[in-house]
């Protein structure tokens, strides 16, 4: 099997502009793909509540932009996971809607957009705990119960891999992801291309350190 490289640009997207002269240097090396998470537990759950991002959009649509660019330009497929720092469904919706308004500036050719939500609906998790579900708290915390679903604004679900592998089994040129693992961005293309699950996963935490 023939090697396969990914090109992260930022730890965080948006959270703090890419470096536009090392990214390009990358890009020069001709990755397979081009991948950065957007989210971060760093932000606290304010964003998340509040449904809106901690980064600037101006500092998201400028990473977007470069990374769409580049991505078109070499042909590899571009992934973004948890956008616009909660992975909430608004987020995903707006990180579309700026890749569409991305292309349509530079005049780019069709391509596919894949993306995925990963909110809860909080009836659903009422439903659960009635019928005898544990969501269970970690760290020590207690297990959820109805007085915190109901002071609760939103919930969000972390994505494993599995929607981006489809998505790249679909053949998207772009995707976008709700709230995910960090590693699953990286982890997913490996196994796209049919490395081992131990392999994919190494090198999808070592990527994201």
């Amino acid at each position: 099997m023939r090697s396969m490289s990914i090109i992260c640009p930022n730890g965080h997207l948006g959270f703090a502009p890419l470096r536009t002269e090392s990214f390009q240097l990358g890009v020069a090396a001709g990755p397979d793909f081009i991948a950065a998470d957007s989210g971060s537990d760093d932000v606290g759950p304010v964003p998340l509540g509040s449904d809106t991002s901690t980064s600037p959009q101006a500092w998201q649509r400028h990473d977007l932009e470069q990374m769409l660019l580049a991505a078109r330009k070499l042909g590899v497929p571009m992934i973004v996971g948890s956008a616009g720092d909660t992975g909430a469904n608004s987020r995903v919706d707006l990180y579309v809607r700026l890749i569409k308004e991305i292309a349509a500036e530079h005049g780019l050719a069709p391509f596919k957009i894949g993306y995925f939500y990963s909110e809860v609906d909080k009836e659903r998790v009422r439903k659960a705990l009635r019928d005898g579900v544990q969501v269970a708290g970690l760290d020590g915390y207690a297990n959820l119960t109805e007085a915190e679903l109901d002071a609760t604004d939103r919930i969000v679900a972390v994505a494993g891999v599995h929607p981006y592998v489809e998505l790249l089994q679909a053949g998207a040129d772009v995707i976008v992801g709700g709230r995910s693992s960090d590693a699953a961005v990286f982890a997913a293309p490996a196994l796209y291309r049919g490395y081992d699950a131990d392999k994919a996963y190494y090198l999808g935490k070592v990527w994201r350190r």
